[in-house]
């Protein structure tokens, strides 16, 4: 039987939320989604619904980020409690009727509500009945001001026979109606794709024949002169923001366009919250079978370079041998300034300005290779063994 949120002062003592540990920066803006599995749904998710809430609160109170796009707010009511008990926070929720509704919430000293809708002009079968919710913000402290439109998005999850490809061609239709609505209606302003996109960037989860097809959001992962994707490098690295899912794959994103990505985005700063795992007692089970995922902007900021920030792939590179275990060669069809290796942490653990790389010393597993070159960056996996 379920416990019922309204039993909630009863159970504001239970677990260890001590644990959960900040992940934002003062001096930065971070930005993050989360699916908090059937929040404040009594039948469906974590069957202790007063747990799951105090859990929802702590992670978003104590990791100290400042804005959330959340997915599966399922009752307003308990969103309503949850804002009431993050004095710190305003937020606005879907519309539609659907029960997994997509919400957001942010810092009210960093952002003011300029307007939020679900968008009534979507194809709402290919959305799965959950309309994308446009928030619009204005950013508070900066200068000069700037409006941000957020897309809080929850595409359409994988429910038919193995493989679903029919489920795979509705996020590929809804994923190109937004981008044509982007184009046609927002493309001189700044844009945030975020949310649970139900497949992944570098290659889909849905596979044929033993092969992955290709990502279903290739519209916008391809058109690199416009998009940018800082979730692309927890893709790369093999990291998992769900991870009951086997194989393991990134299922919840960070997009941006480059009006906002190329001036504000803080390179490398993406990161998905899998600590959680550890900091809270049986987490996935009691709060979410997602991890948060987030990336970090400077608003004080105006300009910045935009090489290192083309995305992965648009420079030919070909690294071996792969999986290595002593020495691996890099070649790249343009100069290369430098190389670096990180592990799955996010740590950089070698670096070069050549096209070589020892690895003798580094433990076996996956690692992320950036290669920069004088028109950009390509970032690849490497298999240590």
């Amino acid at each position: 039987m379920k416990v019922s949120y309204f039993s909630l002062i009863l159970f504001v003592a239970i677990g260890a939320q001590a644990q959960v540990v900040k992940v934002g920066n003062d001096t930065l803006t971070d930005i993050a989604c989360w699916n908090a599995e059937w929040f404040g749904d009594v039948i469906e998710g974590p069957t202790n619904e007063a747990l799951q809430f105090t859990n929802v609160k702590t992670v978003i109170e104590r990791t100290d980020m400042d804005a959330w796009g959340l997915c599966e707010v399922s009752d307003n009511t308990v969103f309503a409690n949850l804002l009431a008990q993050l004095p710190a926070y305003d937020g606005v929720n879907s519309s539609f009727s659907a029960t997994q509704k997509m919400a957001m919430i942010w810092k009210k000293s960093m952002f003011e509500l300029v307007s939020y809708r679900n968008l009534a002009d979507a194809s709402s079968f290919d959305f799965a009945g959950r309309r994308p919710l446009e928030v619009a913000l204005k950013t508070k402290g900066a200068n000069p001001i700037d409006t941000i439109y957020f897309y809080v998005l929850h595409l359409k999850a994988n429910t038919g026979p193995s493989p679903d490809t029919a489920s795979y061609n509705r996020r590929k239709r809804a994923m190109d109606w937004l981008k044509m609505y982007i184009e046609q209606n927002r493309s001189q302003q700044k844009i945030v794709l975020l949310g649970d996109y139900n497949d992944d960037l570098d290659q889909s989860v849905i596979s044929l024949g033993g092969q992955p097809l290709p990502t279903p959001f290739a519209s916008f992962v391809n058109d690199t002169t416009r998009y940018f994707f800082p979730s692309m490098r927890l893709s790369l690295a093999g990291l998992t923001s769900y991870p009951t899912f086997n194989p393991p794959n990134m299922i919840d994103h960070i997009g941006n366009n480059r009006l906002l990505s190329d001036s504000f985005y803080v390179r490398e700063s993406s990161g998905v919250m899998s600590q959680l795992s550890s900091q809270l007692n049986q987490y996935l089970s009691n709060t979410s079978d997602h991890y948060p995922v987030y990336a970090r902007y400077d608003f004080k900021r105006r300009t910045q370079p935009t090489v290192g920030l083309k995305e992965a792939r648009t420079i030919p590179v070909s690294i071996f041998p792969n999986p290595a275990k002593q020495l691996v060669t890099i070649e790249a069809a343009y100069p290369i300034i430098e190389v670096q290796l990180t592990n799955m942490l996010g740590q950089t653990v070698l670096t070069s300005t050549q096209g070589q790389l020892n690895i003798g010393q580094l433990r076996a597993g996956i690692y992320t290779v950036t290669i920069q070159t004088n028109t950009g960056i390509a970032i690849e996996r490497l298999v240590i063994e």
